[in-house]
């Protein structure tokens, strides 16, 4: 990897052997990493255990780090001749901030590469077993967030049975995806397949339809909703011990 040089890696879903052979060979050249909260520091302790690291990201409710000030890190540790890593959790290109940070690291002449990630929007149907599409059956996909800055939330999405959804950041929102899916006129009955920490130990797995939304998963993991035609395949459900299904409405 060479010095004064920026890598935007994605760190995958979460799972250390997740982690693409490039990526873990620019964080085991890494002088520093600044890694997202939600990276798990097994991640970073397997892969870049020589580097100065450092968490810059934030939960969904915690407080933000500046998008300026991660940048200015970026900028002022690769003028200084380091090999810096940029862990983003997932994928960089899907639903973070690598875009402002490209924009930076071009306009400071920052030489940078993006090595893609395996997200979760890939991962959560693989630990549920089911494929997102399927000939005859699931032929198209639409993926969204459930979480976003300025409180859009979820967009009028289709509702015709030849498509799955896959959203992303969905734990605390699972009740406002069911009132909008229904509002929209999405069938009660439609299967939905909710997955927290894909490819993690603390992973979960419940089948449930959008009437049963919302399910119970832990706090702060990340949490994937599938809903529509893949969800309709038999599914490897995952439940933490003594857990059940039930409302995580607080009223």
């Amino acid at each position: 990897m060479p010095k004064g040089h920026v890598s935007l890696v994605g760190a995958g879903p979460g799972a250390a052997d997740l982690v693409t052979v490039r990526a873990a060979e620019r964080l085991a050249e890494a002088d520093v990493v600044l890694y997202d909260q939600l990276v798990p520091g097994a991640v970073v302790d397997a892969w870049a255990p020589q580097a100065y690291r450092e968490c810059v990201g934030r939960r969904a409710q915690g407080p933000p780090c500046p998008v300026e000030t991660v940048v200015s890190q970026l900028v002022g540790y690769a003028r200084k001749g380091l090999a810096v890593v940029r862990l983003h959790q997932g994928d960089p290109g899907l639903y973070g901030r690598v875009a402002d940070e490209i924009l930076a690291l071009i306009h400071a002449g920052v030489p940078w590469e993006w090595i893609p990630g395996v997200s979760a929007m890939l991962a959560a149907p693989a630990a549920a077993g089911i494929p997102l599409t399927r000939r005859s059956a699931a032929r198209h996909v639409w993926v969204t967030t459930a979480h976003t800055t300025d409180g859009v939330g979820l967009p009028r999405v289709p509702k015709d049975p030849a498509w799955t959804g896959v959203i992303l950041m969905g734990r605390d929102q699972q009740t406002t995806i069911r009132d909008v899916l229904l509002a929209q006129g999405w069938d009660p009955n439609t299967p939905v397949v909710v997955v927290g920490a894909a490819s993690q130990p603390a992973e979960v797995v419940y089948k449930t339809t959008v009437r049963g939304l919302p399910v119970s998963i832990p706090d702060f993991l990340p949490t994937t909703v599938i809903v529509g035609a893949a969800a309709e395949f038999p599914v490897k459900e995952v439940r933490p011990p003594n857990s059940v299904k039930g409302s995580m409405d607080k009223d």
